[in-house]
Parts: C-alpha cells; sequence; structure tokens
C-alpha cells in the first residue's frame, strides 16, 4: 500500500480491493491443497485419514486433483477486501454526517458499537455476494475424483445448480455462512478501530 500510494496517490475503493485480492492470491498455491484436504475430511463418510486422502486424490488425479475447484478462490478472494472496502467507505459517511453534525469538527473514530456494526454489515454483504462460489467450491472439492474422468469445473457447477434446482439454490446454507463470518468480522474490526485509535491517541501525545 505504501508503495501504491507513493506512485499513484492514495488508494481509493477499487484499488483497496484490487491490492487485497492480490494479497490473498499470493497464499493459494501453499492452501489450496490443505482446503482439498480438509474438505474432504468434513464431507467424508468413512474414517479416511489426511495421509490416505493425500495418497487417493494423488493416485486418482495428480497434483492438479489438489487444487481442484481453484477457480472458484479468484472470487473468494474478494471477500476480504471487500470486507474491508465496504468497512472504510460506511466509516467515512458515519464520520463525514458526524462532522457535519457537530458544526464540522471532524471525529476521529467510530465508537466500539459502530465498528461492530458496520463491521458486520460490510462482512454480510461481500459474503452474499461470493457465496454462490462458496457453495461451489464446497461441491467440486467434496467430490471424490474418479480415475480418468476430469473434475467438474467451478463454472460447470454453477451451471448445473442454476439449470436444476434455479438461482436460490446458489444461496443454499448461505445463512450459517453469514452468521459465523458476520459476528467474528464484526468484533475484529471493532477491535481494530478501538486499537487503532489507541495508537492514534499515544503518537499524539508529546
Amino acid at each position: 500500500l505504501k508503495a501504491w500510494n507513493a506512485a499513484y496517490g492514495s488508494t481509493g475503493p477499487l484499488s483497496s480491493v484490487l491490492l487485497g485480492s492480490l494479497a490473498e492470491w499470493v497464499h493459494l498455491p501453499v492452501t489450496l491443497p490443505i482446503d482439498t484436504v480438509t474438505v474432504r475430511i468434513q464431507t467424508g463418510t468413512g474414517r479416511e485419514g489426511p495421509l490416505a486422502i493425500l495418497r487417493d486424490v494423488y493416485s486418482k488425479s495428480g497434483l492438479r486433483g489438489f487444487y481442484s475447484g481453484w477457480e472458484a478462490y479468484i472470487v473468494l478472494c474478494l471477500k476480504p477486501a471487500l470486507t474491508y472496502a465496504i468497512f472504510d467507505k460506511l466509516k467515512a459517511l458515519v464520520l463525514k454526517r458526524r462532522a457535519a453534525a457537530g458544526g464540522g469538527k471532524a471525529a476521529a473514530a467510530l465508537t466500539m458499537l459502530e465498528a461492530f456494526l458496520i463491521g458486520a454489515i460490510a462482512r454480510g454483504i461481500a459474503t452474499i455476494v461470493v457465496f454462490p462460489y462458496t457453495r461451489a467450491k464446497v461441491i467440486v472439492k467434496a467430490t471424490k475424483p474418479v480415475a480418468g474422468q476430469p473434475t467438474p469445473s467451478i463454472a460447470a457447477t454453477v451451471a448445473r445448480i442454476l439449470r436444476d434446482d434455479g438461482f436460490f439454490a446458489l444461496f443454499q446454507g448461505c445463512v450459517p455462512e453469514v452468521s459465523r463470518g458476520v459476528l467474528s468480522a464484526a468484533l475484529m474490526l471493532a477491535a481494530k478501530e478501538k486499537i487503532s485509535a489507541a495508537v492514534r491517541t499515544a503518537l499524539a501525545k508529546p
């Protein structure tokens, strides 16, 4: 971000989303195989251990099998970046309104409650936007590989759900995902806001 600001000026919502997504994409070559094994463990009906799953995936699909559903992550990596971009935009609006109500005096930070509520809204919106890809990713990764047959792509899986079950089927399971993610993200962003305010206050003291 410092390099971007030096070259192009302060980051706007779009550049913040792109830079945040890039930061998420960097770790995918390492974390995708781990995610593949984790999903197989969570959705499996047997008692396969991680090593057995690793051998099964590799024997049937090779290294490519560990990266099944990688297309979904191109979109899913937008979720944290979208959350922060929406949070920053809503925060700016709240602080601007508060400053206008206070006679033009700039407000330094959100209250804990404001940060919690704005964080919950931001995470909820981001989760809903990318959820069809979350659902397709889980379906693809939960499908056991069959030797000689290609793993269905994310696009094909989304198209099949739309064709067979309709638009709203893409959001099956969205409510629990939103509930879980909203609470954790809201608490994190509220804590971040208070810590940032405390640091700014400490640095401003002579």
